[in-house]
């Protein structure tokens, strides 16, 4: 059985805020700062049915944000 949907990505940065500027600026996005459950800030888009969002590493359970740093 393959994957039938993705309902969201999450990257680690420990600059979400302008990785999100760059993404927005690149793609086309407009991302949203969010702050929810006991979150650290963080930007959001939904894109069609899947939520991209950038996060600190602090909110993914990460000490650092690193090379290849992505959560499905």
């Amino acid at each position: 059985m393959g994957v039938k949907s993705i309902c969201g990505a999450l990257i680690a940065s420990a600059n979400p805020e302008a990785l999100a500027a760059f993404y927005g600026e690149a793609l086309g996005l407009r991302f949203e700062r969010e702050e929810h459950d006991g979150l650290l800030p963080h930007f959001g888009v939904d894109i069609g049915r899947t939520h991209f969002g950038i996060h600190p590493p602090e909110n993914l359970g990460r000490p650092t944000a690193g090379c290849g740093t992505i959560s499905l």
